[in-house]
């Protein structure tokens, strides 16, 4: 939601995680974390009609929004998504893994 009041949570540089070489450790026991990232587009009308491409590390599976929006599903399951929603999969790289999103429409 883009009116979601994050101001209580932590903030750290990326990469997150335990005990794999990590930028900011996250705390153990929790299910799901969600992360937030503001940015700015100089000219977003371009990435409408063609997309975008987003570069990300991941164990299980992930979800990205853009202004609210779903723009790339990755091992999840179809439908909504909640904190307590498994992965589908269990991803094994710590590599970079390119995905193309969908086309933006905001």
């Amino acid at each position: 939601k883009k009116d979601f009041n994050d101001g209580s949570w932590k903030e750290g540089n990326a990469d997150f995680g335990f005990n794999e070489p990590v930028v900011t450790t996250v705390q153990r026991g929790h299910l799901t974390y969600y992360y937030r990232k503001e940015f700015q587009l100089s000219t977003a009308s371009c990435f409408r009609a063609s997309g975008a491409f987003a570069h990300v590390i991941h164990n299980d599976g992930f979800i990205i929004y853009v202004n609210g929006e779903e723009v790339l599903r990755e091992k999840m399951p179809s439908g909504e998504i909640t904190d307590t929603t498994l992965a589908t999969a269990r991803g094994t790289s710590r590599k970079y893994e390119e995905f193309r999103t969908s086309s933006l429409t905001r």
